[in-house]
């Protein structure tokens, strides 16, 4: 069985590739073959028609034969085109169809010999079995390098002939029986040895041929990894000097601003005038607003490199449609508003499997987009079913999106509309940030422009049915602040601690100024003391992460710090961690510990709402209410 090649379950590759290429030649064997068989075929009948013979002995061989070619010709043109066309083919079934019809062909020239040979006279006796050796002979040639398929050929049309030579019993066919038994042998034999050696010469050139094919495919994978690579080298230094160009605005703002500012004061106390508050206000503002937009840039990038370095994990769940879009409702109808512009939400009730975050900080991109680019109009926010999926649009009726700009509006850095690289109309991130989330989420973006009329961008997520639970509400509320409680009697007392003396003084002055009482410290022995001092428990701890504590504290970081503080002042007390790292495990370690994270650089206003969320004014009050 294994001759016949029924299978190639077991095969490699390269003798995969030479039995299908065997088995399309075969078939197309067929087709060169036809026309000599017929013309045999025809000399023969030629012949036989003259004899004592029943016309349907031999016209009966004949039209089985030309049925069969017609139906060989027409499976061989099929598999054929469907090899030339590169499609794939179920080789078991050809190559069994293949051999059916090569012993059908063979079997009715042997059926042919077998019915005329007993009525052919001498002379013609032996051309007749002449013509069925020439016939055997010459498809063992064309077999030669397909041991099966010479079975085929050859066994069904000589054994009706030696069956009919030993019918016949007649001293001369003992002799012939015996020379064609022998040669038939001695060709099988030597056809077996040929087509092994054929074989593996085919082996060897296939191996090299799908050696070098290999070869090709590493050569061309190499040049798309170069390619890839050398292109992110270029868009690394375009990043990076897209970047310096940015950070050097805000910078040079702040040098005159600081500079202007000790000059006045310095001014004003060299005069012996008092300084002007109006003045120094807009100074400060000015320089508020500076730091602001260096906040944001360091913000972006740090987006972009925590994506980058797979710091952002996807935690699909299913998630509420309307509650996402009710957390952003909640700041772009202000947006929207203090520019002048219609907003419009169309959400529905419809859930979606996705990480929750991940969209709404994507959709956050495209509605900053909208409200930035667009002078008059409208932005409207909409969700759409789309089959499985729900498609969340951002429509807006701003400038639109040129064509040739399509392809790079999702390139770090590329602004159509902004060549002077001017900060009140962005960085060129929010774009390369919504295309990093989207891969990484695996969401399909789409864009629909038209210059003067307005973009849609888009996202499709998949449907999913809303969990059976009763849900906390959570996305619809996440992202509304909590009601801060009425002011305790005492102002509240909140730990810093942190080993940078100048962040801490700057901090506490901060925190002081938004009615808190600060204990700081930096170390744990010098926090702890400041607590004392203040004879009472703190109401919250806020640590920085990467503290630069002694080996002998017992703590390596900020959350150990957190954790030796609540043994000293109550498990439960609430905690902020505040780190400039993107590391996702620092973002797990604290939720495991019950602290909130907070990323650098943090404004006053934001930690105290962060504490305020917490609850810490709350336990303050209560704090004081059981100590009196």
């Amino acid at each position: 069985m294994k001759a016949l090649r029924l299978s190639l379950q077991q095969a490699s590759p390269a003798d995969t590739y030479i039995w299908r290429t065997y088995l399309v030649e075969q078939w197309r064997g067929f087709l060169w073959g036809a026309p000599g068989q017929a013309a045999g075929l025809t000399c023969i009948a030629w012949l036989i028609h003259r004899w004592p013979v029943a016309p349907a002995v031999w016209i009966a061989p004949l039209a089985a034969m030309a049925v069969l070619w017609l139906a060989v010709g027409l499976l061989a043109r099929q598999i054929v085109r469907v090899a030339a066309a590169g499609t794939d083919y179920d080789y078991p079934r050809w190559r069994a169809m293949l051999l059916v019809a090569a012993c059908l062909q063979s079997g009715v020239w042997g059926g042919m010999i077998f019915t005329v040979l007993p009525v052919a006279m001498d002379p013609w006796r032996a051309i007749l079995v002449i013509s069925i050796l020439v016939f055997a002979y010459t498809a063992m040639v064309f077999a030669m390098n397909d041991f099966g398929m010479m079975l085929a050929g050859v066994v069904p049309c000589m054994l009706p002939l030696l069956l009919r030579l030993g019918v016949d019993g007649r001293e001369e066919d003992v002799y012939l029986i015996a020379v064609v038994v022998f040669s038939l042998v001695t060709c099988l034999l030597v056809g077996r040895v040929v087509s092994g050696k054929l074989l593996d010469a085919d082996r060897l050139r296939a191996e090299k041929m799908l050696l070098a094919e290999q070869l090709q495919i590493e050569i061309r994978n190499a040049t798309e990894a170069r390619e890839l690579a050398e292109a992110a080298d270029r868009q690394k230094s375009e990043f990076f000097a897209a970047a310096s160009h940015d950070l050097r605005q805000p910078l040079h703002a702040l040098m005159l601003l600081t500079g202007h500012l000790r000059s006045s004061l310095g001014r004003a106390q060299a005069r012996g005038t008092p300084v002007d508050p109006a003045a120094t206000l807009n100074v400060a503002g000015k320089i508020n607003q500076a730091l602001g937009s260096l906040s944001l840039m360091f913000e972006k990038m740090f987006d972009v490199a925590r994506i980058d370095a797979h710091k952002v994990i996807n935690q699909p769940r299913a998630c509420s449609v309307r509650g996402i879009f009710d957390t952003l409702d909640n700041e772009f109808s202000v947006l929207c508003a203090e520019k002048g512009l219609a907003w419009r939400v169309d959400a529905n009730a419809d859930w979606v499997l996705a990480d929750p975050l991940l969209a709404e900080r994507v959709l956050r991109n495209f509605l900053n987009n909208a409200v930035r680019y667009t002078t008059t109009g409208s932005v409207r926010l909409r969700a759409r079913r789309r089959g499985a999926m729900l498609v969340l649009q951002v429509w807006d009726s701003g400038h639109g999106v040129a064509r040739e700009h399509r392809g790079r509006i999702f390139e770090d850095y590329f602004q159509a509309e902004n060549p002077a690289r001017h900060l009140s109309e962005g960085l060129g991130l929010g774009l390369a940030v919504v295309r990093r989330l989207a891969r990484l989420a695996g969401w399909p973006v789409q864009l629909r422009s038209r210059v003067g009329r307005g973009s849609c961008f888009s996202i499709s997520l998949p449907l999913t049915m809303p969990p059976h639970a009763a849900t906390t509400g959570e996305d619809a509320v996440a992202s509304v602040p909590a009601p801060a409680a009425p002011a305790p009697p005492e102002r509240p007392l909140l730990l810093l601690l942190d080993d940078d003396r100048a962040v801490l003084d700057a901090m506490e002055g901060a925190m002081s100024d938004l009615g808190w009482q600060v204990a700081c410290g930096t170390t744990l022995a010098e926090a702890i003391a400041a607590v004392s001092r203040c004879d009472r428990m703190p109401a919250a701890l806020v640590c920085d992460y990467r503290l630069g504590l002694q080996a002998d504290s017992g703590a390596r970081d900020g959350l150990d710090a957190i954790r030796l503080l609540r043994h000293e002042f109550g498990t439960e007390r609430p905690a902020l961690l505040i780190t400039a790292d993107a590391d996702s495990t620092i973002l797990q370690r604290a939720t495991d510990e019950r602290v909130r994270v907070l990323r650098k650089p943090l404004e006053p206003q934001r930690l105290h709402q962060a504490l305020v969320e917490l609850g810490a004014m709350r336990q303050a009050a209560g704090l004081v209410s059981r100590a009196s």
